[in-house]
């Protein structure tokens, strides 16, 4: 509430726009509370940023209705932009001569449209050139860091997670298979046991 009248009080009749990045962080209760008070502030325009508009999708239909809400999505990124962002990315934190066009486009590739997977490709072949005390970037330093690539983006997706959502991973993961009635089961005594409030859809 006093952050919500501090941004009241800034605004007065003056236009503003409220930026949220990884909204899908926040646990449901309190999206709908802030989306909810934002939304009673007028002159004031929201962008919402998240992995999914899934989760705009399931608020409350009176606060979707109160936002109306335009849903952008953006398709991953192609070959060509995640060498762009390398090249960048290169240009200022590698010598000049340590990474080539080919390796760059090696990275995109494997990278499969994901950003923050090139990068980390990237800073990882780095490390393990200079560990070998190689002055530029090759293929055979890829090819090690590869493997590493689906587990920096299980990594990345599951840091992403809500603590119930990681959870249900967590209840299906070891098994070959599961009904939805069986998950509902172990996921209320696992929240009972933790005591942890279940989410009901």
């Amino acid at each position: 509430g006093y952050k919500i009248e501090r941004i009241r009080t800034c605004i007065k009749n003056k236009p503003m726009i409220v930026i949220l990045d990884e909204i899908d962080l926040i646990k449901k209760p309190e999206i709908e509370a802030i989306l909810y008070n934002l939304s009673t502030i007028t002159h004031l325009a929201l962008i919402i940023i998240g992995n999914s508009g899934s989760v705009f999708l399931s608020t409350d239909n009176r606060i979707r209705s109160r936002l109306n809400a335009r849903l952008i999505g953006f398709k991953p990124y192609s070959e060509k932009e995640l060498i762009d962002i390398l090249k960048l990315r290169a240009e200022f934190a590698l010598s000049a001569v340590s990474c080539r066009e080919k390796t760059l486009k090696c990275i995109a590739h494997i990278s499969r449209g994901d950003a923050r997977i090139a990068v980390q490709i990237l800073r990882n072949a780095a490390n393990r050139a200079d560990k070998e005390m190689s002055e530029v970037i090759g293929l055979k330093h890829i090819k090690k860091v590869d493997n590493q690539s689906d587990d920096l983006k299980r990594e990345f997706l599951m840091e992403r997670l809500t603590s119930h959502q990681r959870m249900l991973y967590e209840l299906v993961r070891d098994k070959d298979e599961i009904n939805s009635g069986e998950l509902w089961k172990l996921y209320r005594e696992k929240c009972c046991r933790d005591a942890i409030q279940p989410i009901a859809v």
